[in-house]
């Protein structure tokens, strides 16, 4: 299967700078405030988000406290601008090619989607499998965009499953299911961040879950993406977050 391209074509792309001609975007409008970014939930866990309520991204192409967005993709991508002034206990700033400063998350420059439409959207999560968004809790999670699926997946972006058999907020899957199908373990001391959410194992263990239904690798799976767990007897399925 291959991977389906969201971004606009060149001419589409002129026509979108164009009608945004004149018009303030989200992004681009600086803030100097000492909090420049609020917590919001979404049906992927919290984000951070401007004033306005629009979801903040990183970009995994960027380099730490260097922003590598520029010219068409700085118009799908606004960077999230902020005085030469701002400053803010919880977030930094970075300057960008131009002169201008950047809101930046633990050295990781942030943008909004121009797609996102709404407070709270997260379209742009997962695109391109190089943006995500930047994430106000610390659930371990991300997307892989696969055709038009958009898999759950770890931070290595491996895809995770959930097991027909488990009951809500409890795990069947032990001993040998466990060594083929391997939980998504959480720290002893992770906090719920609904959908998602920490149970107990039979062993003491923590695992995670996504609106109370435990999750799982598959150890045939290599690759970032590979979703080989799918359907396997009929029990195993991938998350599809679309």
């Amino acid at each position: 299967m291959q991977h389906r391209s969201i971004f606009p074509s060149s001419l589409a792309l002129a026509l979108l700078a164009a009608s945004l001609n004149g018009c303030a975007t989200t992004g681009y409008a600086a803030s100097s405030e000492s909090t420049p970014a609020t917590a919001r939930t979404t049906p992927n866990g919290k984000t951070w988000t401007t004033a306005e309520g629009m979801s903040l991204y990183t970009f995994d192409k960027d380099s730490p406290g260097k922003s590598n967005c520029y010219d068409k993709c700085a118009q799908l991508w606004p960077p999230y601008l902020a005085t030469e002034e701002a400053i803010s206990d919880h977030f930094a700033t970075i300057q960008r090619k131009d002169g201008s400063f950047q809101w930046a998350l633990d050295d990781a420059p942030l943008y909004t989607w121009i797609k996102d439409v709404h407070p709270g959207d997260t379209n742009g999560h997962g695109v391109k499998n190089v943006w995500y968004m930047a994430r106000a809790d610390h659930v371990p999670t991300r997307a892989y965009s696969f055709g038009d699926a958009l898999l759950l997946t770890d931070q290595k972006l491996m895809t995770l499953y959930t097991f027909d058999k488990d009951s809500q907020n409890q795990s069947n899957c032990n001993a040998a299911c466990a060594a083929k199908w391997p939980p998504f373990m959480a720290a002893s001391d992770a906090e719920d961040s609904p959908p998602y959410s920490v149970i107990t194992r039979k062993d003491g263990n923590k695992q995670w879950t996504q609106d109370g239904q435990p999750l799982y690798y598959w150890i045939k799976d290599e690759n970032p993406g590979d979703a080989n767990g799918d359907g396997v007897k009929n029990l195993w399925h991938v998350v599809d977050l679309k």
